[in-house]
């Protein structure tokens, strides 16, 4: 699926928390204009289509044997454009019956579920729509807006407890998503945990300042979070926030400490790794981000692929959410060598890289410095190996993108590269 599509209907979704539809209480979201859909009263429960664990090779969908790939995929990408267009104009019960096309063509289609999710729960078939994210996230379980929208079908259900829990496991996935944060204020709000409504309302609206570019603003809200509570995972949430103001104002300084802290609070925030990481980056300490990058990769870690690569040679690597790539090679102390990542075009992989040398250690890392069209692409350029041995690149992904080819190459300058 086309990411230009998912971002059509995300970027909608975000609009429309902006503007007020998702701020008052933890329900789906609504379509754009005031519309009343018709409840569907006799609609079957499907059946489950559970998909195994994301793999670094992508598995083919699955098509009927006598119609080829391609004339599939054609279909697919038709129908699902067309079930995003009337699910916005509305037309609810529409979008359902072109997903349903979509899934019969292929049954571990994640968006066609997504799509239909809201659809049905626009409708009010709120159970249904759970059936459907819950489907999803067997098959892409990284997606924190799919939490959050089960989250809100739980809240209308007053499953509370699930409620809690999906919002939550949103945020362990995007501790920068502003809906989940207004999702857990109107839950609180609803059960009258006040001390509560006031940690998470003020959390949103630090988010909604910082999407604004306010940044002293965001900062103020994320301060003001820490006063009220400076010990749980919540406050890790806010030191994280915070500095990425501090990051995005180049104050690298201040962001690495309150990335620390966040770290202190929760040692398994793989975004804090990350952060922290190419704020060292940014202040030359290509070890320490190194290192950082090394427990992000590890944290997220679900696939790995371990293989050789020579000096001179380009080897492609199929990236997928959590997967690991583990490149060794031998090296000769004191020769300078280049790694480089460049992501397969028209597809916003964020290939994250870092070096481990033959004792273990991290030595250097990267994310981004490689440039590309999108720039994503990483590059650890004229790096001095410290002694002889095998070394381990470690290619893995940040947050710019998850799935698509990445080109990882090694170069030497020297005569004599390895042993």
């Amino acid at each position: 699926m086309r990411k230009q599509q998912l971002l059509i209907l995300t970027s909608t979704l975000i609009l429309m928390a902006a503007f007020g539809v998702l701020l008052t209480a933890p329900t789906v979201v609504q379509a754009i204009g005031e519309i009343t859909p018709t409840p569907v009263e006799d609609e079957a429960t499907p059946e489950p289509t559970i998909a195994p664990t994301p793999v670094p090779t992508v598995a083919p969908a699955v098509q009927p044997a006598d119609e080829p790939a391609d004339d599939v995929d054609a279909q697919v990408e038709a129908l699902f454009d067309e079930a995003l267009s009337v699910f916005q104009q509305g037309d609810f019960d529409g979008a359902i019956d072109l997903a349903n096309q979509v899934l019969e063509l292929q049954p571990d289609n994640a968006e066609a579920l997504w799509v239909r999710g809201l659809a049905r729960s626009q409708i009010g078939n709120l159970q249904l729509a759970i059936d459907d994210y819950t489907f999803a996230l067997q098959l892409v379980p990284y997606r924190w807006d799919i939490y959050t929208l089960r989250g809100d079908a739980f809240v209308q259900l007053q499953e509370y407890d699930n409620a809690n829990a999906d919002y939550e496991r949103a945020l362990e996935y995007n501790p920068r998503y502003e809906s989940a944060y207004f999702g857990l204020a109107a839950l609180a709000d609803s059960r009258g945990r006040l001390d509560e409504l006031e940690v998470y309302r003020t959390m949103a609206l630090g988010m909604l300042e910082f999407e604004r570019n306010n940044l002293s603003e965001a900062i103020g809200y994320f301060t003001d979070v820490l006063v009220l509570d400076n010990t749980s995972r919540m406050a890790a949430y806010a030191y994280y926030n915070r500095a990425l103001s501090f990051h995005t104002m180049e104050d690298f300084e201040s962001a690495i400490e309150d990335y620390t802290e966040a770290l202190a609070l929760y040692p398994d925030m793989h975004d804090a790794y990350l952060g922290r990481g190419i704020a060292y980056r940014n202040t030359d300490d290509i070890a320490a981000a190194g290192s950082d990058f090394v427990n992000r990769i590890e944290i997220v870690e679900s696939d790995s692929v371990t293989q050789a690569i020579g000096f001179g040679e380009e080897i492609d690597v199929a990236m997928t959410y959590g997967a690991v790539y583990r490149l060794t090679f031998n090296g000769v102390g004191g020769n300078s060598i280049t790694i480089s990542t460049l992501s397969e075009p028209n597809t916003g992989v964020d290939p994250l890289i870092a070096l481990v040398g033959p004792d273990g250690e991290a030595l250097a890392g990267d994310d981004d410095l490689g440039g590309g069209p999108f720039g994503y692409d990483s590059e650890i350029a004229d790096f001095r190996l410290p002694a002889d041995g095998e070394y381990t690149i470690l290619v893995s992904h940040a947050n710019g993108g998850f799935d698509g080819n990445v080109r990882v190459s090694l170069a030497c300058d020297m005569d004599v590269c390895s042993n």
